[in-house]
């Protein structure tokens, strides 16, 4: 049999660039509020910023919410009625969501919009699922450290924005515009970040449109009535015209008669669970081989061959996974594709009920705790005074300071493959990410009681290494994700599991942040302090280092055949053998 290259497979550049704005938008309009928030509840409530603790995480808990309540529902449309379609719909609904954010009023208004925005935010885990579509497991590394980059990248440029932005009106950086002191953005503080994130969403969904091909094979048409409502110049782009290339012709797995397969072919224990590389579930998939001719001419035919031709075949198509194949035909010869497994229902119980998906979805859980509340609670106490343990910077310096982090987020997706190289053991890569991250926000508050100007060295050193290994670490989660994913359930499981990490980044806000707000009133001692909540995230980085304990997304045979089995793909071959009577017609399996 013809040996697998070693050569990675080229990344789909051209489906990528628009999976990036994207994610880009996603991340922009979660995150472009953090520096302002405080702010903003300080001009509704009339309360100074310390105390703007208790209803800044109601405003940003909304927003996961929101998450949470639609996470698995966009998850489904992108399987029912394809990736496409639904991007598209996510971004129109949440540029205007985002719009009518920046027009509120009050502190209440303020909330329903952002949690109709969190409802409309699934365009994340839907790009997610495109990526699972177009990778293998020869380049997903790079392709999935995308994602982390990408939405990395907007979390640090989303605060910048905000900060900068932020009531342009009284800002000394917007004084050469003449903005009026009792103007519309006077009234409305927040409306200038809502208004950026509203055009690049626009930007966003018109270069989808144009660039982004459908990769979901099995995607219903749209329902008339939503056609109805596009212009007629969108309606072609709405339609499901599947990527015309190998990567997303259907895909299918082999269950050949002995009597037509010949020697060194994988048996049914390689076959078994190689969607995404999982060996969790099993697909009962087959294919039923038919061939003009006998039992018996195919025996002569096997017999006819000369030893060391049996196994020499040349590749002629590749296909992807996750699909239900109809009929491939060749040259004289018809194969017939069939899948004895139907598309079964798939949801939060069937997730919890298996023990790899289950520990993915915990484990998931446990770093989005971490994670979100040291967001939270990283900018309140930037902008707290020194004497209640903060920085005690200004909103503008607060998004110059996560600006900066952009250099490490660039460089460690950058380099997230070359570490996958190192430690192939990509769960043993991700356990190390997490730990690392774990002692670093521990650290981090103590660098209020650094002297001179050792201050803003450390803290640079403390948050460059966060951003670095939380990179890493959601990159590679993201890989796990649709590892364990069931065949032809990839979008419904990242769903799933961007509802699961909504709805403790809506429940943590609730109760991190007034619990900074109460640590660092008064004069509490350490750990009660200011300290008290970044351990709190540290603690969570570590439990989710521990949950990971059960996990399995890479067995030891794989490991050691990483350079040699091509796991995702079947092939579809044409045999050649020296005896022209016995050159044999075309026949399925899996490449080797």
């Amino acid at each position: 049999m013809q040996q697998k290259s070693d050569a990675v497979t080229p990344l789909p550049l051209k489906q990528m660039f628009p999976l990036a704005l994207v994610l880009l938008n996603e991340s922009l309009c979660s995150s472009i509020l953090l520096p302002y928030v405080g702010y903003l509840v300080s001009f509704f409530e009339k309360c100074p910023p310390e105390e703007a603790g208790y209803m800044s995480g109601v405003v940003l808990g909304s927003f996961m919410l929101g998450q949470f309540t639609s996470g698995k529902m966009w998850g489904w449309m992108s399987d029912y009625y394809g990736r496409k379609p639904t991007l598209a719909l996510g971004l129109i609904i949440g540029g205007l969501m985002v719009l009518c954010f920046g027009f509120s009023g009050n502190i209440w208004v303020c909330i329903i919009f952002r949690f109709f925005h969190g409802l409309s935010n699934g365009n994340l885990l839907v790009a997610k699922t495109v990526l699972a579509d177009i990778l293998d497991r020869t380049n997903e590394a790079q392709g999935f450290a995308m994602v982390s980059f990408t939405y990395g990248f907007g979390i640090l440029i989303g605060p910048a924005m905000g900060g900068l932005l932020y009531d342009p009106a009284n800002s000394n950086m917007f004084r050469w515009a003449g903005f009026r002191k009792d103007g519309v953005f006077a009234r409305y503080p927040g409306l200038m970040p809502a208004v950026a994130c509203f055009f690049y969403a626009i930007f966003a969904l018109v270069i989808c449109l144009v660039f982004l091909a459908e990769t979901n094979p099995h995607a219903r048409p749209l329902p008339g009535w939503i056609l109805a409502l596009l212009p007629s110049s969108l309606r072609l782009r709405a339609t499901h015209e599947v990527v015309p290339n190998n990567e997303n012709i259907e895909a299918v797995v082999v269950e050949p008669e002995p009597d037509y397969f010949f020697n060194g072919l994988p048996d049914e224990s390689d076959i078994l669970g190689e969607n995404h590389g999982t060996a969790t579930w099993e697909k009962s998939q087959q294919l039923s081989f038919r061939k003009d001719g006998t039992n018996e001419e195919a025996k002569q035919h096997k017999e006819a061959a000369p030893n060391g031709t049996n196994g020499r075949v040349d590749s002629h198509l590749e296909v992807d996974r996750e699909a239900s194949a109809p009929a491939l035909r060749g040259a004289g010869d018809e194969i017939s594709v069939a899948t004895s497994q139907e598309k079964e229902p798939f949801g939060y119980r069937d997730s919890f009920v298996n023990p790899n998906t289950r520990c993915v979805l915990v484990t998931y859980m446990l770093i989005c705790c971490g994670d979100v509340a040291f967001s939270e609670i990283f900018s309140l106490w930037a902008i707290a005074g020194t004497s209640h343990g903060g920085l005690g910077y200004q909103a503008s310096a607060v998004g110059t300071l996560l600006l900066t982090n952009s250099f490490p987020c660039l460089l460690s997706n950058v380099t997230l493959h070359l570490a996958c190289r190192v430690i192939t053991n990509k769960l043993v890569l991700w356990r190390i990410s997490v730990m690392i991250i774990s002692v670093v926000v521990g650290l981090m508050p103590f660098v209020t009681y650094a002297v001179g100007g050792a201050q803003i060295p450390l803290l640079l050193m403390c948050t460059f290494a966060r951003q670095w290994f939380s990179s890493w670490a959601f990159g590679l989660i993201t890989i796990f994700t649709a590892r364990v994913a069931p065949p032809l359930h990839t979008g419904t499981m990242y769903g799933i599991a961007q509802s699961c990490g909504s709805i403790v980044r809506c429940v943590i806000p609730f109760a991190i942040t007034p619990l900074f707000a109460w640590s660092i009133s008064g004069h509490k001692p350490i750990p009660f302090n200011s300290v008290l909540t970044f351990l709190i995230s540290s603690v969570m980085f570590i439990s989710a280092c521990v949950g990971s304990l059960g996990l399995k997304v890479e067995d030891e045979n794989e490991l050691q055949n990483e350079q040699q089995l091509e796991t995702n793909y079947v092939v579809v071959m044409d045999c050649e053998f020296d005896d022209e009577d016995a050159r044999g017609g075309i026949f399925t399996g899996i490449k080797g």
